[in-house]
């Protein structure tokens, strides 16, 4: 097991539903259990390259390391798009399954408990990552995991806590809880998208209803508010 969140990721396809035009790409954090997963209809470097921005854009941490097997949708172009992403690419030596052995077992728990229960391999591509998205939330934020280094704890607690231990800065971005029931009592008489920004820093844009009174945009700009992504 790794000590840092991010310091390697273990990534690997399956088929849950035999040789069909529907193949899963799906990765694991070592340390975390942290897990992303999306269906894809070929099993090709094209692919594997979209899997690898689309995770990239939604961990909520920095990957130094990304371990594969020798599949061919894990060859050169694919090793050039995680160095240009600033990524180690890692590849298992042939035939050593046991190298990836978090995601090999991962992929017991989502066919069994995901795709063979709330997908139908008929369904649209869109529907079946759509239901994949919500089993990945109760997997990450809720799934208490009994693993080594785990401690009974969620993927999601891990890595807030990771967060929180090693990096001051995130620190000094979480706010008093006594500011969030006001914040969010000011938000709901708001309809109109407004990104905020605090510090030079830009974050995920915040859905608010519109009030009576224009004042209350002076009223949430005065605040610090910070979202981790």
């Amino acid at each position: 097991m790794k000590e840092a969140i991010g310091e390697e990721i273990q990534m690997d396809t399956s088929f849950p539903w035999g040789r069909v035009p529907r193949v899963c790409f799906d990765c694991l954090d070592d340390r975390s259990r942290f897990a992303f997963a999306k269906l894809f209809e070929h099993c090709d470097q094209d692919s594997a390259i979209q899997f690898l921005h689309y995770v990239i854009a939604k961990a909520p941490f920095v990957i130094r390391a990304i371990r594969t097997d020798c599949g061919r949708e894990w060859s050169a172009r694919f090793s050039l798009a995680c160095a240009l992403a600033g990524i180690k690419h890692i590849k298992n030596e042939p035939y050593h399954p046991e190298h990836n052995g978090k995601i090999e077992k991962f992929h017991d728990g989502l066919k069994y408990r995901c795709f063979y229960v709330y997908l139908h391999p008929s369904d649209c591509i869109e529907r079946q990552n759509s239901d994949l998205r919500q089993w990945l939330v109760w997997y990450n934020y809720h799934k208490i995991h009994l693993g080594m280094g785990m401690e009974k704890k969620t993927p999601a607690q891990v890595v807030y806590e990771s967060l929180i231990a090693g990096s001051p800065c995130v620190r000094l971005m979480l706010q008093p809880n006594r500011t969030l029931p006001y914040i969010i009592n000011i938000l709901k008489h708001k309809k109109v998208m407004k990104t905020l920004f605090t510090q030079n820093m830009s974050f995920s844009p915040i859905l608010c209803k519109k009030a009576a009174h224009s004042r209350c945009l002076s009223e949430i700009a005065n605040f610090r508010i910070y979202i981790l992504i």
